[in-house]
């Protein structure tokens, strides 16, 4: 029997006051994947990436999520337990607490559930020690760990924050534009860094840089006015006329 996807997204519309933002949506995501969704601004990528961590409540449809053989309707539920069961979102700008070393920001990650002071006067098991020591390795910042985030470029924010996903073992990361406001050899590192990460969870990112999405992409959504116009390698959404008209055609973009 073939295994589920991890991720269904089954003819999903969201409506804002009338406005058709997002418009029977399907695809799905398997486990390990690099997928991008890319198209026009406001062509509905952020929109159903909101819908699947809880933030934005879908109108008709159905988002399922199946880690681990266990099964759960995430349109029905809450944010916090959409995260608790596996999804962790990352914002296109850093959300970091800037009066604390970059170990103790990881320090607040891995003691989620108890206030700042408490978690930061908490005595950490060995296991909880270890991982932030293996990510700090996998992100590469173990040699800046108690610094303050202001050092830190911008790249090694970006890095940091996916570090903070990460502590909650997360089954499905979901990242909007990872590589906005990189230089070249910044993003080449974050190329490496995903590509790294998919060993460990499916990766669902919105993008605008093509280069970067082809070195990166298993698989890509080309989303337009609400819809998905293709789907596929990038090598076949790149040869579609009609994603070249809407989106790759296009200068600005």
């Amino acid at each position: 029997m073939k295994n589920k996807p991890l991720l269904e997204i089954s003819h999903v519309s969201i409506t804002f006051d009338g406005f058709h933002a997002i418009s029977d949506v399907s695809t799905t995501v398997q486990p390990n994947e690099i997928r991008f969704f890319i198209g026009p601004n406001g062509a509905g990528k952020t929109t159903i990436l909101d819908a699947i961590c809880g933030k934005n409540k879908i109108s008709s449809g159905s988002i399922t999520f199946n880690p681990d053989q266990h099964h759960y309707r995430l349109d029905k539920l809450v944010d916090y337990k959409i995260f608790r069961d596996g999804v962790s979102r990352k914002f296109q700008t850093p959300s970091l607490f800037p009066g604390l070393t970059i170990y103790d920001n990881l320090v607040l990650a891995v003691t989620r559930n108890r206030s700042v002071f408490n978690a930061l006067y908490a005595k950490l098991s060995g296991e909880q020690r270890d991982t932030i020591d293996e990510i700090l390795d996998f992100i590469g910042l173990q040699d800046v760990r108690n610094e303050l985030p202001f050092v830190l470029s911008h790249g090694q924010k970006q890095w940091l924050e996916i570090g903070l996903l990460m502590v909650s073992r997360p089954k499905l990361i979901l990242l909007d534009e990872p590589c906005a406001g990189m230089g070249r050899k910044e993003t080449d590192k974050t190329e490496v860094l995903l590509h790294q990460l998919k060993q460990r969870c499916a990766v669902i990112c919105v993008e605008h840089d093509m280069a970067f999405c082809e070195h990166v992409s298993d698989s890509v959504t080309v989303f337009h006015e609400g819809r998905i116009i293709d789907e596929g390698s990038f090598q076949k959404v790149q040869s579609n006329p009609e994603v070249i008209s809407v989106y790759l055609g296009r200068s600005e973009e």
